[in-house]
């Protein structure tokens, strides 16, 4: 997973170096800080990439500023912000040069601030209730679509019976007459199309084998098909696990936090959703069965809940709905682009960034 992400983050950052050199060429005409300046940087408490605590700021990505910083003769001063809302807009303002957090970047944001290029990609999960497994089973058993499946048998099986009844119960002593013959004449269509073959009742006269052989036939066909249908009814996962896309979402009852890009996403395509101030929240909402799902970012969300109450209740699905580059947002008062990018590329392209994703645990 590591190794993937870094390929692809590669891939992103080799597109940008010829600009990001261009960048060096123009820094000298721009209205750029000196060495020794000091920069005001908007943060929050946002693991596992960026933790406000007790004893300061500090986190993977700090350390991963920290080192451009150096490198530049800057240093930071940390102002902490509630949440990234507040952090975009002290960007916009100039009140603070950039954020070191972790910004997803869409078009609505390029529209207010500038974006360093991507040093991460994840994506925008679903959360959900875990559900027993025999539950689902059972759920799955007593589905319209199994029942139905084994309704659709039952009525072939007894047409087949009917017919050679029909035929045979008036030269064949084996079909009896009246209900209990069509009866006997259930029990052997059932009995040959499971290919069991107890042979205590067999049709005798010709047409009555014609149809046989045909139910024969047809019994093969049919039971290996009609197996693998039950066999996929009871294992099928529920629905949720299913979602691919944001379209998929619009049949459950949703939450995300507000004014982060998962709002905006799910209001662009037009999702209902209720809006919550933050991941704990969420995760309490889907535990009180107040809504089914909570779409966040999937790292956020995951370090979240393993440190929370609710990490045997609630669940991750593998499925993404969208791919997520976080970028650090700086503010186009202060032009920082021209010289933080070709260090941001040549930092993403050393064995460190890899070190500080391992030593903080950050897949």
């Amino acid at each position: 997973m590591k190794v993937t992400i870094y390929a692809r983050l590669l891939l992103i950052v080799g597109s940008f170096t010829s600009a990001a050199q261009s960048d060096i060429d123009s820094v000298s005409a721009l209205d750029t800080l000196d060495s020794g300046s000091v920069i005001k940087i908007a943060v929050k408490h946002a693991p596992p990439f960026v933790f406000v605590d007790e004893t300061g700021v500090h986190g993977p990505i700090v350390d991963f500023w920290e080192h451009i910083d150096r490198s530049l003769g800057w240093s930071s001063e940390y102002i902490v912000y509630s949440d990234i809302p507040s952090i975009l807009k002290a960007v916009e303002s100039g009140e603070v040069m950039m954020s070191v957090n972790p910004v997803t970047v869409t078009s609505d944001r390029l529209d207010r601030v500038d974006f360093t290029q991507p040093f991460y990609i994840t994506d925008t999960a679903v959360m959900r209730a875990k559900s027993s497994p025999y539950l689902n089973f059972l759920s799955s058993l007593f589905s319209w679509k199994f029942l139905s499946a084994m309704l659709g048998l039952g009525v072939i099986i007894l047409i087949f019976g009917f017919i050679v009844w029909l035929i045979e119960h008036r030269k064949n002593h084996e079909f009896r007459k009246g209900y209990k013959g069509i009866g006997d004449g259930f029990w052997w269509s059932a009995v040959t199309m499971t290919t069991v073959g107890y042979g205590d009742k067999a049709p005798k006269t010709p047409m009555g084998r014609t149809v046989a052989f045909v139910w024969m036939v047809a019994g093969v066909v049919g039971i290996s098909s009609l197996t693998a249908g039950i066999a996929s009814s009871l294992t099928t996962q529920n629905l949720k696990d299913q979602i691919h896309s944001v379209r998929d979402l619009r049949s459950f009852k949703i939450a995300t936090i507000e004014g982060t890009s998962s709002d905006h996403y799910l209001s662009r395509f037009n999702v209902p959703f209720v809006r919550v101030s933050s991941i704990a929240e969420g995760m309490e909402m889907v535990v009180d069965d107040e809504v089914e799902l909570f779409v966040y970012d999937r790292v956020l969300m995951y370090n979240t809940l393993v440190n929370s109450p609710f990490v045997d209740d609630l669940e991750i699905l593998p499925n993404g709905i969208r791919t997520d580059y976080y970028s650090f947002p700086m503010s186009r008062d202060h032009q920082l682009l021209p010289k933080v990018n070709p260090l941001l590329v040549e930092r993403l392209n050393s064995v460190d960034w890899i070190a500080i994703q391992e030593r903080y645990g950050i897949e």
